[in-house]
């Protein structure tokens, strides 16, 4: 059963994962290290889940949880998704969507495993990012109006913002916040949802970005004054992974395939950037100061077991050390969920199973 595919959605969150890629998981196998080895000081979070499918019906059933330094906590025995995951003191906050009876997806949000649902389930709604500021929670992602169209939204402490025209097709994937300043983005199509459009939202007020006519974005980060973007533009008529920096677009590579940024970092002069490309060989991406660099365990033309998809989800930097969510899906069907140290691989299980994982954001204390 390919989880992957299992949910497929605009926010661009869930698109990067049916890309595939040839990798051998005894690579995975012989060099994961256990999270349990972080120091005492570190405590890394991982936002994910857990699908599994029923023997007689088929049907797939998905649980949202998180792993506090490889231990998975379930969030809730509804069908739910994880999306994002934020600390704050002591709080952990995870963001997704959930079903309760036969209602749609809700929007929802769990604090220390508690769910605080922000739409009442008549009509899809979806979390994709959240942003801590005090006392103040944020978080962003879309809703289906009556018109029928998905529209961008940010909720400040539960009151929902639509940030773009019901009439048409809009999206947020990622939100930042400093101070007074909450910066959105996402993308907008036209009527026929033949063209996107890449968005950032500040204060609700729409920027100017330099983009082509196809684009979107899918993460936002603040390093002092410098407002960071991951994306994808269509530079040459191909996706190509893309990052903004205060409005200008900076494509990370250019070629007759497409590549695209699904989760962006800064820590002083250096940028960092994962998502996947799709060349003759598909999968997990990580770019640093926009060189490509390769994550182990993730080998291309490797005979054993077989062509599975890769993918990379989230990045974020603790001092000196790069972390960077993902996972793969060899040809069996069998998922799994890991993280990248530096570089190393790291294997994420619920209990003793380590397949039918998924893993998305991430957050370090």
């Amino acid at each position: 059963m390919k989880i992957i595919n299992a949910i497929i959605s605009i926010s661009i969150l869930l698109i990067i994962q049916s890309c595939k890629k040839e990798i051998s998981n005894d690579a995975i196998n012989n060099n994961t290290s256990s999270i349990s080895k972080e120091s005492d000081s570190t405590i890394v979070y991982i936002a994910g889940g857990q699908f599994t499918e029923d023997s007689v019906t088929g049907k797939v059933i998905g649980h949202a949880i998180y792993w506090r330094n490889g231990v998975a906590v379930p969030l809730t025995t509804s069908f739910s998704y994880a999306t994002s995951i934020a600390i704050s003191g002591n709080d952990v906050y995870v963001t997704g969507f959930m079903t309760t009876g036969n209602s749609y997806d809700i929007a929802t949000y769990w604090k220390n495993g508690n769910a605080i649902m922000l739409t009442d389930g008549s009509n899809n709604a979806r979390i994709t990012s959240i942003a801590i500021n005090g006392s103040d929670v944020y978080v962003a992602g879309w809703v289906i109006e009556s018109s029928g169209n998905m529209v961008a939204a940010v909720w400040k402490n539960g009151v929902q913002t639509e940030l773009a025209d019901k009439s048409f097709y809009s999206y947020a994937n990622s939100i930042a916040v400093n101070g007074n300043e909450v910066y959105v983005v996402g993308g907008f199509m036209n009527g026929h949802l033949d063209s996107s459009t890449v968005m950032c939202w500040k204060n609700g007020v729409a920027l100017p970005l330099t983009s082509y006519p196809f684009s979107y974005a899918t993460s936002v980060i603040l390093n002092g004054s410098d407002v960071y973007i991951g994306g994808v533009s269509s530079a040459q008529g191909y996706y190509t992974a893309t990052y903004w920096k205060n409005g200008t677009l900076i494509p990370l590579m250019v070629g007759n395939f497409s590549t695209q940024v699904n989760s962006i970092a800064a820590s002083g002069d250096s940028v960092y950037a994962v998502g996947f490309f799709d060349e003759s060989n598909n999968g997990a991406a990580y770019w640093q100061n926009g060189v490509s660099i390769p994550l182990q365990g993730v080998t291309v033309n490797d005979p054993s077991p077989g062509i599975v998809n890769s993918y990379a989800s989230s990045v974020i930097v603790n001092g000196t050390d790069v972390y960077i969510t993902g996972g793969t899906n060899n040809k069996f069907g069998n998922d799994r969920a890991l993280y990248w140290k530096n570089g190393n691989p790291i294997l994420l299980k619920n209990g003793a199973d380590s397949t039918g994982l998924y893993a998305n954001g991430i957050a370090i204390q």
